[in-house]
C-alpha cells in the first residue's frame, strides 16, 4: 500500500509499477479509514476530558471523503494531547509546492481563489487523476490543493468534469493568508502590521506602511481599470489587481468579526465599512 497527495504517475506498459488501483477523495470505498468522523471525534475527545463543542468543528472539521464528513486526525489527536484549539496540520510541511505554483498562476485561477478566501463555494474544471509536477495546468493545480487538503470538494458533475470547492475549516483558511502573502510578493508581517495601524486608527502609520507596500509588490498594472484592457500582455493581464488582493489579505484576519466581500464597484472605504 502506498499513500501519498499525489497520485501514482500514470501507468503504462514500459513503467515499472503498472496496474495499480488508485483511490482519491472521492472514492468511497475505504473513505472512512482517511480520517476521524463525528463519532470517533467524540468518543476520543470525550476519552480525554474534552467536548466536541463547535469550536472545535469550525477548526478541524469540514472535509469529505466519499461523501463521509471528516475531521483531520493530525490536528485532533494533538487537540486532545494540548488541550489548545490552534494550528497543528498545516505546520508540519513547508507545502513548499503549492506556495511556489501560486506565484505564477493564471488570472482565472486569481478570480476564484479570490472567492475561496472570502469563503466562498467554486466550481471549475478539477483534475485529480494527474500530478500537478508531470502537468501544470490549473486544472491539476485545483487538483493539487484537494489532494493537499487545502480544499474539499462539496459537490461533482462527472459528465463536465467540474467539481464544487470550499475550504474546510478556519485552520486551513489560516494557511490561505500565508498563501495570499505568497501571491502579492509581501510578508504576513507586513499585512498584519498595516491592519494593526488601521484598526488602532494611526492613520499616518498606515499610509507610511501602505505606500511602501505598494511600491514594494506592485505596478502600474495592477489595477482594476487596467486588467481589462485589450493591449495588456498575459502576464500584465495576470498580474492586475494586486491593490485588490493586497487589501483583501489584510482584512482576512477580521473575518470572525466581519463578513468579508468581494465587490466590482469603485466603492470608497466609506461604503464599504458602512
Amino acid at each position: 500500500m502506498l499513500t501519498g497527495i499525489q497520485r501514482v504517475a500514470k501507468e503504462s506498459i514500459f513503467s515499472k509499477l503498472n496496474n495499480a488501483v488508485v483511490y482519491i477523495v472521492l472514492s468511497e470505498k475505504y473513505a472512512s479509514y482517511f480520517g476521524l468522523t463525528r463519532v470517533e471525534t467524540r468518543t476520543l475527545l470525550e476519552h480525554y476530558d474534552l467536548e466536541l463543542d463547535e469550536d472545535v468543528t469550525n477548526f478541524y472539521d469540514g472535509y469529505l471523503f466519499g461523501g463521509i464528513e471528516m475531521y483531520n486526525p493530525w490536528s485532533i489527536l494533538n487537540y486532545a494531547d494540548e488541550k489548545l484549539l490552534r494550528i497543528y496540520w498545516v505546520n508540519v510541511s513547508t507545502n513548499q509546492l503549492i506556495h511556489q505554483s501560486i506565484a505564477s498562476t493564471s488570472y482565472d485561477f486569481y478570480q476564484a481563489f479570490e472567492k475561496l478566501i472570502i469563503n466562498e463555494k467554486v466550481t471549475t474544471r478539477v483534475n485529480l487523476d494527474a500530478a500537478f509536477v508531470e502537468l501544470e495546468e490549473t486544472e491539476t493545480l485545483w487538483g493539487l490543493f484537494v489532494n493537499a487538503g487545502y480544499l474539499t470538494v462539496t459537490d461533482v458533475n462527472y459528465r463536465l468534469g467540474r467539481m464544487t470547492l470550499k475550504i474546510p475549516n478556519e485552520e486551513i483558511h489560516s494557511e490561505f493568508i500565508k498563501l495570499v502573502s505568497t501571491y502579492t510578493k509581501i510578508s504576513i508581517n507586513g499585512l498584519t502590521d498595516l491592519l494593526v495601524s488601521l484598526m488602532d486608527g494611526e492613520m499616518d502609520e498606515f499610509l507610511k506602511i501602505y505606500q511602501r507596500l505598494v511600491l514594494e509588490s506592485t505596478s502600474y498594472y495592477d489595477n482594476k481599470e487596467n486588467a481589462y484592457k485589450v493591449n495588456l500582455s498575459a502576464a500584465q493581464r495576470e498580474g492586475a489587481l494586486g491593490y485588490h488582493m493586497l487589501f483583501l489579505g489584510m482584512v482576512m484576519n477580521l473575518q470572525e468579526l466581519y463578513t468579508l466581500k468581494a465587490t466590482s464597484k469603485w466603492d470608497t472605504v466609506e461604503q464599504i465599512f458602512s
